[in-house]
């Protein structure tokens, strides 16, 4: 699926981009690593307020042409970084590259979809993230083989090339211009006003919040996991092998949901991603000899969680007001990436128990808002498979 490959680009150069480059640029440049990885922030904080017109972007340019967009912020921004002689301007790179993020990671491309297949965007969306989970497996070491021969400023050049030669074309060749007319909304209430009615509002706030909490985790856990497990008392080297469980159980995960995700409603996935992520997540806590069972339940939590991002809010209202729903949720998710992890880490450092217990407490709060969901919709509607 070419729009899977194009995300393994725009997630390689942009996410997980200084897991291999943070510390040979603070070494090339004398730059403060801290300052180099709060470029990311910097980049997510730009994508938030993006996003924001994500909805109103892909009524009036099609979602084909706002990924197309995406590609080009993110080559643009990778350019400046590569030629950055001074922080001011790497920092100003990722605000550029955030501005392709907002355009080009999982909310737009869900949005797209979604706004040209209309309900029948769900098994795309389920194989779209199944694809997109091998980012960091793929570029991670392609990153690795370019840094040790070239240099940091090359890997950024590569994916240049990548965004323009690759990324760029998929998006303008294998995407319709405008939406399908087979894709009816047939979702909501409100028809194909981008507005919420009042009936709506506690769906869309009890959907935010359980996908917020559960975006929230994920970014915590990104950054801090091996640290978590390393004040346990684990060595480096076994914490480092046992968080790469993670990515194979995100990949089953979403393999299963692919296969059997269409037999019902998209909140029960919602459901079983939070459950599994709280049981995950109360094993760590409560059972450090077992942390390699709580990374593999909370790895597959985490695996269809992304997926019931994409699915859950197109089934909820519709394919008409999609792209505005998700640009809604990606403002509120990408704030939320941002600020975590600096938090956490000041909470890791004075207290790594208490993170691990508030995981667990946000963890089950996300279930709580899950649960109010299914029984709220439940009395409305019947939950059938969409």
């Amino acid at each position: 699926m070419g729009l899977g490959a194009t995300q393994i680009i725009n997630w390689g150069s942009t996410f997980y981009l200084l897991a291999v480059l943070a510390q040979p640029i603070a070494k090339d440049t004398s730059w403060p690593l801290p300052w180099i990885a709060a470029g990311l922030s910097v980049g997510l904080l730009s994508a938030a307020l993006v996003s924001l017109k994500l909805g109103s972007a892909m009524r009036k340019y099609g979602g084909r042409n706002v990924l197309a967009a995406g590609s080009i912020a993110m080559a643009v921004g990778m350019a400046v970084m590569a030629w950055a002689p001074s922080l001011e301007l790497y920092l100003v790179a990722w605000v550029l590259l955030g501005f392709g993020m907002a355009a080009g990671l999982y909310d737009a491309a869900f949005a797209a979809l979604g706004s040209i297949y209309g309900r029948g965007a769900r098994s795309l969306v389920a194989s779209l993230t199944l694809i997109a989970g091998f980012s960091s497996t793929i570029t991670w070491p392609m990153s690795a083989v370019i840094l040790h021969y070239t240099g940091w400023r090359s890997v950024c050049l590569a994916y240049v090339a990548l965004h323009v030669l690759v990324a760029l074309p998929l998006h303008l060749l294998m995407l319709p211009k405008h939406t399908s007319p087979q894709a009816p909304d047939t979702g909501g209430e409100a028809g194909t006003s981008p507005l919420l009615a009042l009936s709506e509002r506690p769906s869309f706030l009890m959907m935010a919040s359980a996908l917020t909490t559960i975006s929230t985790i994920a970014a915590v856990l990104s950054v801090h996991v091996i640290a978590m497990m390393t004040g346990n008392g684990l060595a480096l080297d076994t914490a480092v092998g046992l968080a790469a469980l993670i990515g194979p159980s995100q990949v089953l995960a979403r393999f299963i949901e692919v296969a059997a995700g269409h037999r019902y409603h998209p909140l029960w996935t919602l459901l079983a991603a939070a459950t599994l992520i709280l049981l995950g997540l109360a094993i760590l806590l409560l059972a450090p000899p077992l942390v390699w069972l709580a990374l593999v339940i909370y790895g597959a939590g985490a695996g269809i969680g992304s997926i019931a991002r994409g699915t859950v809010p197109l089934s909820i209202f519709g394919a008409a007001r999609y792209p505005s729903i998700m640009g809604r949720l990606a403002f509120v998710g990408l704030l939320a990436q941002a600020a975590a992890p600096p938090i956490a880490a000041v909470i890791l450092i004075a207290n790594p128990d208490l993170l691990a217990i508030l995981l667990v407490a946000l963890a089950a709060l996300a279930v709580a808002f899950v649960v109010c969901l299914l029984n709220f919709k439940r009395d409305r509607d019947q939950l059938v498979p969409s």
